[in-house]
């Protein structure tokens, strides 16, 4: 076994994504949300870099974060989709970090105005809102627990595949 896949995930690790051929991204996992999806959640780092590159940890944290999301982190090294690369301990500040999701996922099609809607921030409980405001479209992430090959597709082409109704809530 690749002795990669048995490092134990911790909060503060810090994994790189081939995203292609010729480019990779860096992400951090910053904590677990046990309120609401119970999954990972991880901060996505802006900057692509060639396969050459070798990681300065701390230049890769105090890079501007691209996305927050839910995945399993695990199945991802399970996978091969991505691998531990070291740890920090600046996971910037992961209770500022909103999400929200519509009450009735089932419902269609899913927009700002459809009602009710769920809000809240890693570490609290979920809020029930009538309608998404403009802050929770400009600050906050969709809450979802995404598949690994979903947030490595968002990476690679900046939406989730298939997923139209999510990449065109207005930000």
């Amino acid at each position: 076994m690749n002795p990669e896949k048995r490092k134990r995930v911790i909060v503060g690790c810090v994994l790189c994504a081939a995203i292609n051929s010729n480019y990779k991204r860096y992400f951090q996992f910053i904590g677990r949300d046990l309120y609401c999806l119970n999954t990972d959640v991880i901060r996505v780092f802006k900057n692509m870099y060639c396969m050459d590159y070798h990681p300065i940890i701390e230049e890769i944290t105090n890079d501007d974060v691209d996305f927050y999301t839910h995945t399993s982190i695990s199945a991802g090294i399970k996978q091969d989709l991505w691998y531990i690369v070291g740890v920090s301990n600046n996971i910037g500040n992961p209770k500022n970090v909103g999400f929200y999701a519509p009450h009735n996922p089932l419902c269609s099609p899913i927009t700002p105005q459809s009602t009710p809607w769920e809000v809240w921030t890693l570490g609290c409980e979920q809020q029930k809102v009538e309608r998404l405001k403009s802050e929770h479209l400009q600050n906050y992430h969709y809450g979802y627990a995404f598949a690994p090959t979903n947030v490595l597709y968002r990476m690679e082409h900046g939406v989730y595949e298939g997923l139209p109704q999510i990449n065109e809530l207005p930000k």
